[in-house]
């Protein structure tokens, strides 16, 4: 490499240096994208002409100004890069260029796996995309078997009636379906999630199997448009780029000769791939079946209204839209978000929240953020639930299993570990109700979680401080349906969910009824009267100024009224997920 030329990290954090990148990508025909890392190539002056990035295992924008374009500084950039996301323990790296740079790459010992008219696919693995058809002719017709095999790409984010039905008319036309998941975690249900979804709810078919999902189905999240100036042009593009590698190795893997997709009437970008998907797989002998879209009140069903409805707080209108072996993927979805409003509601007296740790030294904000996560996680197993299983009290081994992922996620910090709990008892019921047909009201639920309860044989049955103060543990709590929840904190929230901190309100009611044993536990009884009394006062007269002294007051005497926050959490979840 010339030695004029430095080759060093931009530092992507700071405006100058993000500036400085910008204005070198553009004059070299690129636009930035999001990056995780790039080494920019310097001049005897200091200035960024050229440089290379990453983005997961992507490698994106590589570019050098006219004058520095020599095959060392391009080596060297590539082996540098290559070598971190190695390091980081990306086992292939993935190369989105123009087909121009095609020799280059290949020198550089990467393998083109897939063309399009203007840009290109590598990967530094030589076996990379030969594993995963090896993985897919394993879901193939035994030879000599001459029935037909189709294909459905598929997002499921969640799994919908629609894609059910979908399924369903594809394993009655054909003796074998394979079902492919898009391999994004970016989405609101995980890849894990949506191919488990997609698992229960296609057992019932013999003749249908659900493939791994792979990199070699282009996403957003993978496919950059960095260097195609148009959106429509770099959206084309995308589609010819993953129909090239669908019909070059994919569809052959699988010895498939027909995709189903459904018809798309109102986002612009799939019909647009419904129509590109027409044009170019009959040419290369795979028949493409567009299936009318499922209805929901005439209206079509689609995973869009689902998360529209799911993120709003709404999981009564998502649930008729949600295939069987959602459900219980979205109520844990709708605790996960309960959880995290509890969480990002700021201040709360003594617990952490966005401005701090409140009481705590052994727990923070990204703490509970990474808890939450695991939360989610493993709720799903517990309140899993099928007819058969109607009569079963809720599983202890499940529910140590989904304890045992948050002390994973935390490093053994109790975090969640009560919320867990109420909400694994209040959607075990709700599930419990939805297996049977029932509707969610709060009556029906607040029945349901009371006799779930009280089938559950679990540690959470003795508590020793609950004993000591003549309190009722959260064991009897949830025997007793969340009596206060329903009676008191979920009726005052409903009637005043248009008010200013209406949130931080009904926190401060639970407060001030709540005998709260993480109180008990840190402070004793005068603490606990204390709190409810400071709680009752500020309900009552509530001020900005009076919250931040009572925050004071309690990380002064080392009090979390953890108990509350787990019950704001389940009102929250509880209002979500019944009718209103």
């Amino acid at each position: 490499m010339n030695n004029e030329y430095d080759i060093r990290p931009v530092l992507l954090d700071y405006p100058r240096h993000r500036r400085a990148l910008g204005e070198m990508l553009e004059r070299n025909g690129l636009k930035a994208d999001q990056l995780d890392t790039y080494y920019g190539v310097y001049d005897a002056d200091d200035n960024l002409v050229g440089g290379a990035g990453a983005k997961g295992n992507v490698i994106k924008c590589v570019a050098l100004d006219p004058q520095c374009r020599e095959a060392a500084i391009t080596n060297t950039l590539i082996t540098r890069l290559r070598a971190d996301l190695a390091a980081a323990g990306h086992d292939n790296i993935f190369v989105f260029t123009k087909p121009e740079n095609e020799r280059l790459f290949n020198s550089l010992a990467f393998k083109t796996v897939g063309r399009a008219a203007k840009a290109i696919m590598l990967e530094s693995d030589p076996r990379g995309i030969e594993k995963y058809k090896e993985h897919l002719r394993q879901l193939a017709l035994p030879a000599g078997d001459t029935g037909v095999t189709a294909v459905i790409v598929m997002n499921a984010n969640p799994m919908t009636l629609g894609h059910y039905s979908l399924i369903k008319k594809a394993a009655e036309e054909a003796r074998r379906v394979v079902v492919i998941p898009l391999d994004e975690d970016n989405q609101a249900f995980s890849y894990a999630e949506r191919r488990q979804m997609l698992a229960d709810g296609t057992a019932k078919f013999h003749n249908v199997a659900i493939a791994e999902g792979s990199p070699y189905q282009i996403s957003a999240a993978t496919f950059p448009s960095y260097f195609i100036k148009e959106p429509g042009e770099a959206a084309e593009t995308g589609m010819e780029l993953d129909l090239d590698i669908f019909c070059r190795h994919i569809a052959p893997a699988l010895g498939a000769t027909v995709r189903y997709a459904g018809m798309e009437p109102h986002d612009r970008l799939t019909a647009a791939y419904n129509r590109k998907m027409k044009e170019l797989l009959p040419p290369a002998g795979i028949d493409f079946r567009e299936v009318r879209r499922s209805e929901f009140y005439n209206l079509p069903i689609s995973a869009s209204t689902v998360r529209r409805h799911l993120a709003g707080g709404d999981f009564p209108a998502a649930q008729p839209l949600l295939s069987t072996a959602s459900q219980r993927y979205a109520l844990a979805f709708m605790a996960g978000q309960a959880l995290r409003r509890e969480l990002d509601l700021t201040p709360k007296p003594g617990l952490v929240d966005r401005n701090g740790c409140g009481s705590h030294t052994d727990m923070d904000y990204p703490l509970m953020v990474r808890s939450i996560a695991a939360v989610r996680q493993g709720l799903p197993d517990f309140i899993k639930l099928s007819p058969r299983d109607i009569n079963r009290p809720p599983s202890q081994e499940l529910g140590i299993a989904a304890e045992r992922l948050m002390f994973q996620a935390t490093g053994g910090v109790n975090t969640h570990k009560g919320a867990l709990f109420s909400m694994g008892m209040t959607l075990y019921a709700a599930m419990s109700l939805l297996t049977t047909f029932r509707t969610l009201t709060p009556e029906n639920l607040r029945q349901e979680t009371a006799l779930a309860a009280s089938m559950y044989r679990g540690p959470e049955n003795e508590n020793p401080v609950a004993a000591r103060y003549n309190v009722k543990s959260a064991y009897a709590t949830a025997c007793q349906g969340y009596r206060q929840l329903y009676e008191s904190w979920l009726p005052y929230y409903r009637a005043h969910r248009a008010e200013p901190e209406v949130e931080t309100k009904t926190l401060l009611r639970i407060m001030a009824e709540l005998d709260d044993i993480n109180i008990l536990r840190r402070g004793g009884r005068d603490a606990a009267q204390w709190l409810k009394d400071r709680a009752c006062d500020l309900f009552n007269d509530y001020s900005a100024q009076g919250m931040q002294r009572f925050c004071d007051e309690c990380k002064e005497r080392n009090l979390s009224p953890g108990g509350a926050a787990d019950m704001l959490a389940l009102t929250f979840l509880i209002d979500s997920i019944t009718t209103k």
